[in-house]
């Protein structure tokens, strides 16, 4: 009877590691993909960065599109201070800042907003600072859950999930999991 329920405790405690690894992304797969934004724009009317919104960001500060300035891509990254794939990315998302900032627009969507103090830790620790030119917003009340940015970060079902889109909108990469190591391959791939 022992022999049974230490076998079933094994089972369940494969089981729960598995979701856990599931939900934070452990799939690592790739989608390049030119999809035009539902948005009707024109050149001289696009907004710097093509989905608007207006928050308040991690610091306190009141933020919009033009905000991430303009930019020739825009790394969007969804990310949770509960998920671990997360956090060890952290300190090579910070050197991709401070690499690509001048040309890349990073906006950072913080899955759970309601803590801040430990996302500013994990920044800290990672070397993202205030005065780099990275935006953290709340990811459930910034943009329109149904809107296409949030759609294309939910199709994943993971966390951490990067989109990459161009200055129109398109989307040129959508990155399921932790690519650390990857991260400024597609940025470069993608710049001019």
């Amino acid at each position: 009877m022992k022999k049974h329920i230490r076998t079933l405790s094994v089972l369940i405690l494969a089981l729960i590691m598995i979701l856990l690894v599931a939900s934070c992304g452990g799939s690592e797969t790739s989608e390049t993909t030119e999809q035009q934004p539902q948005q009707n724009t024109t050149p001289e009317a696009s907004p710097a960065f093509p989905f608007p919104f207006s928050a308040v960001d991690i610091h306190g500060n009141n933020v919009t599109e033009a905000s991430l300035g303009d930019k020739e891509i825009f790394y969007i990254h969804h990310w949770g201070t509960w998920c671990p794939p997360c956090i060890v990315e952290m300190p090579a998302i910070g050197q991709l800042i401070s690499d690509y900032e001048d040309r890349v627009g990073f906006l950072m969507l913080l899955d759970d907003f309601d803590n801040i103090e430990g996302a500013l830790n994990i920044y800290e620790s990672s070397g993202i600072t205030e005065s780099m030119q990275v935006i953290t917003v709340c990811a459930r009340t910034t943009f329109d859950q149904q809107g296409e940015l949030m759609q294309w970060i939910r199709s994943t079902r993971a966390v951490p999930t990067t989109v990459i889109i161009d200055a129109d909108g398109n989307m040129l990469e959508l990155l399921r999991g932790a690519k650390f190591d990857t991260y400024a391959d597609y940025l470069d791939q993608h710049l001019e």
